[in-house]
C-alpha cells in the first residue's frame, strides 16, 4: 500500500536523496518556510515510527515541547501542521485502532 521508510540519525540516502541527519531534514522545512506548527510536529514525529493524533497533542503539551509547541498544544494547530507535512511529502496519515496515525515517510 504505502512504501514507507522512516528517517533517522543514521540514514545516509533516501529514495535518491542525501539526508544524513534529522538537522538537514528541518534545514529543508525552514527552507521551505515552514511553519511553526509543522517544525514542532516533525519533531516529534522523530520519536515514533507511528503515533496517534490524540499522542501528538499530549506529547506537545509535554514540559519537553514546552518551549517548541506552543501553538500545536491545540488540536487545530496539531492539524494543521500534519497537513503541511503530508502536502510536502513528509508524513502519511493513516487510520489505526485508536483513531488516526501518522508516520515520516521518505516519498521525497
Amino acid at each position: 500500500m504505502f512504501n514507507m521508510r522512516y528517517y533517522d540519525d543514521q540514514e545516509k540516502e533516501i529514495n535518491g536523496r542525501d539526508f544524513t541527519t534529522k538537522e538537514r531534514v528541518l534545514a529543508e522545512l525552514y527552507n521551505k518556510g515552514a511553519s511553526k506548527e509543522a517544525i514542532c510536529v516533525y519533531k516529534i514525529l522523530l520519536k515514533r515510527k507511528t503515533i496517534l493524533s490524540s499522542e501528538i497533542i499530549s506529547i506537545a503539551s509535554s514540559a519537553e515541547f514546552a518551549k517548541d509547541c506552543l501553538l500545536c498544544a491545540s488540536a487545530d494547530g496539531l492539524y494543521r501542521g500534519l497537513k503541511d507535512l503530508q502536502e510536502w511529502g513528509y508524513c502519511i496519515c493513516f487510520l489505526q485502532k485508536g483513531g488516526y496515525a501518522w508516520g515520516l515517510t521518505s516519498n521525497k
